[in-house]
C-alpha cells in the first residue's frame, strides 16, 4: 500500500498520463466514482466525477483507454480532468459553429447529455446542439417540466439561451421542451439491461440473506433429504429450492437440535414429527410413496387396514344404538398423555371417519344416553411400560419399585415428572455412598419410561443427587409445540 502511494505521488505534476477504466459507465455514474488503471503505477487510482465533468452523460466501457492528471485531494492523490480520445480530437465540423453567446436568445434543438436518474440526483444537466460549438448548462430550478419526465442520453429537446448573470455571466438553457426520443445504439441498450438484471438479482439476494450456509432440502421429486451444498437432487437429479423457499434460520437451529436424536425420542413424539424430520422410503415400482404418518397413530390401523375403534366407544355398525362393550387388544408399550387430551383427540379423529355416524350425531344425543361424552372422558392414567425381557433380576426389583411411583395418581406429565424427582430424592438420601448412587443411576435409566418420555436420569456428584430431565430434542419439540399452540389460538 505504501509503494502505490508513493507511486501516485511520484505521477503529481508529471503532465496527462494514459491509462483505462476498471468499469463501465453505468457502474461509476450509479456510483459517482471510480477507479483507472495505468502502465506509470501499480494499483487503481480512484477519481470522482466530481472532478471530471467532462464524463458526465458520457459512454464508455471497461478497459476503455482515457488521459487523465494526477493531484492530491484532502491527503490522498486522486485522477481529475479525465478525457476520452475523441474529446481531445478536434471535430473539424465544430471549427464552423458559432459559440453559445452568439446566438443568445434563439430558440433552437439539441440533445441532452445525461439521463433523468443522473438529473434527478444533482439537479442540473448539459445539451449539446449542432447550432453552437460545445455544451451548455441547464438547472432543473429553470426548466420545471422536466422534473417530472424520465428521459434518456442523446434525447431530442428544444431550449432557448440566455445569460445568468448571478452565476457570473454563464450561458444557460432554459424553457426545455421534450420532443423525441433518440435511437439508441442496441449496445447500449444490451448493457444497461443487464445493469438492472444484475441490481435487481443483487437486491433479492440481500432480502434473503443468510449468515449461514444454505439448509438441507427436500427433493420435490422424489422427497429425498439432501444436503444444503447439493445444487440438484443426489436420486433424480431435481433442482434445489429457490433461495426464497429456504427455511428461516431460527427454524434450522431446531431442526439441528432434534434430527440427530430422532431415534432415541419416544413414540408418541416420532408420529408428530415435521415432515422433513420424517425418514426417507424409497417408493416401490407400481407403489406410491407415503411421506406422512397414519393420522391415528400407532396401534389404530388393523393388519388389513380396517379401523379399530378408540376405547369407550361403539363399532361402526351399531350406529351407537347400545353401549360399547370392547375389549382393548393388548398393545405394545407407548407413551400416553397424562392429562387425556392425545385419547380425546383420537377418539374425534375416529368418529369423523365413520359413515354414516358421525361426530355431529354423538354431540346431538341426550345427556341420558349410555355414550360416554368426549369431553367427559376421564384423563387417562400414566402407562407402565413392559419390563424388557433382557433385564436382570436386580434390574426387575429395581423398577418393580419405581413402577409403583409410576402408578400414582398424576394429571398432567409435570405431575408424573415430579413424583419420579421425590422419589430421586429419597433414594439419594438412603444411597449415601457416591459409587452406589452412579450404579443405581445406570440400572434405573434402562427402564423403558425415559426413553419413552424423552426424559434421561443424571447423577450429579458434586451434588450427591439423582435429578430427571428432559433430553435437549424433547426440550425443543416441547418449545415448538407450545409455540403453534399458542399461534393456534
Amino acid at each position: 500500500m505504501q509503494d502505490e502511494a508513493a507511486a501516485f505521488e511520484n505521477c503529481i505534476g508529471a503532465g496527462r498520463l494514459e491509462g483505462w477504466f476498471c468499469t463501465s459507465s453505468i457502474d461509476n455514474e450509479k456510483k459517482g466514482w471510480g477507479h483507472l488503471e495505468s502502465y506509470s503505477f501499480p494499483g487503481h487510482l480512484f477519481f470522482h466525477l466530481q472532478r471530471s465533468p467532462s464524463l458526465r452523460g458520457v459512454r464508455y466501457g471497461k478497459k476503455d483507454p482515457v488521459t487523465f492528471e494526477v493531484v492530491e485531494f484532502n491527503g490522498r492523490c486522486e485522477a481529475v480532468k479525465l478525457l476520452l480520445p475523441s474529446m481531445q480530437q478536434e471535430d473539424p465540423e465544430e471549427a464552423w459553429k458559432p459559440e453559445p453567446r452568439e446566438v443568445l436568445g434563439q430558440t433552437m434543438e439539441g440533445r441532452l447529455s445525461c439521463n433523468w436518474q443522473l438529473v434527478k440526483a444533482q439537479n442540473w444537466g448539459f445539451v449539446v446542439s449542432d447550432f453552437f460549438r460545445g455544451t451548455v448548462f441547464w438547472h432543473i430550478t429553470d426548466n420545471p417540466e422536466m422534473l417530472d419526465l424520465e428521459f434518456s442520453k442523446d434525447d431530442v429537446v428544444e431550449f432557448e439561451l440566455y445569460i445568468n448573470e448571478t452565476r457570473g455571466d454563464q450561458v444557460r438553457a432554459r424553457k426545455l421542451k421534450f420532443l423525441r426520443a433518440a435511437v439508441k445504439d442496441p449496445r447500449d441498450e444490451k448493457a444497461e439491461e443487464n445493469s438492472q438484471k444484475r441490481m435487481e438479482k443483487k437486491r433479492r439476494w440481500l432480502e434473503n440473506w443468510r449468515k449461514g450456509p444454505p439448509p438441507d432440502w427436500d427433493c420435490k421429486g422424489c422427497g429425498y433429504l439432501n444436503f444444503g451444498r447439493n445444487k440438484i437432487c443426489k436420486t433424480c437429479s431435481h433442482p434445489r429450492p429457490p433461495r426464497e423457499e429456504w427455511p428461516a434460520e431460527e427454524e434450522e437451529a431446531l431442526q439441528k437440535a432434534v434430527a440427530p436424536n430422532i431415534q432415541s425420542l419416544p413414540a408418541a413424539f416420532k408420529c408428530n414429527l415435521p415432515v422433513q424430520f420424517q425418514p426417507f422410503v424409497a417408493a416401490q415400482p407400481g407403489q406410491a410413496q407415503s411421506k406422512a404418518p397414519s393420522v391415528l397413530g400407532p396401534g389404530r390401523m388393523g393388519q388389513m387396514g380396517h379401523v379399530h375403534p378408540p376405547e369407550g366407544l361403539p363399532t361402526p355398525g351399531s350406529c351407537f344404538a347400545q353401549p360399547a362393550q370392547i375389549a382393548q387388544p393388548a398393545q405394545p408399550s407407548t407413551w400416553h398423555d397424562p392429562s387425556g387430551l392425545q385419547n380425546q383427540l383420537d377418539n374425534a379423529m375416529w368418529l369423523q371417519t365413520q359413515q354414516p355416524c358421525g361426530l355431529q350425531q354423538v354431540m346431538a344425543m341426550p345427556a341420558t344416553s349410555a355414550i360416554p361424552v368426549i369431553s367427559a372422558l376421564p384423563p387417562a392414567a400414566p402407562a407402565v411400560a413392559a419390563t424388557p425381557a433382557a433385564t436382570t433380576p436386580a434390574d426387575e426389583a429395581c423398577f418393580r419399585d419405581f413402577d409403583k411411583i409410576l402408578q400414582k395418581r398424576a394429571d398432567t406429565e409435570d405431575g408424573v415428572a415430579a413424583n419420579v424427582k421425590a422419589y430421586l430424592d429419597e433414594m439419594s438420601k438412603k444411597l449415601r455412598d457416591g459409587k452406589a448412587k452412579q450404579a443405581f443411576a445406570v440400572q434405573l435409566s434402562r427402564h423403558p419410561w425415559f426413553a419413552e418420555t424423552g426424559h434421561e436420569l443424571r447423577f450429579r456428584p458434586g451434588m450427591g443427587k439423582l435429578d430427571v430431565a428432559l433430553t435437549p430434542a424433547a426440550r425443543a419439540l416441547k418449545r415448538k409445540a407450545g409455540e403453534q399452540s399458542n399461534d393456534f389460538y
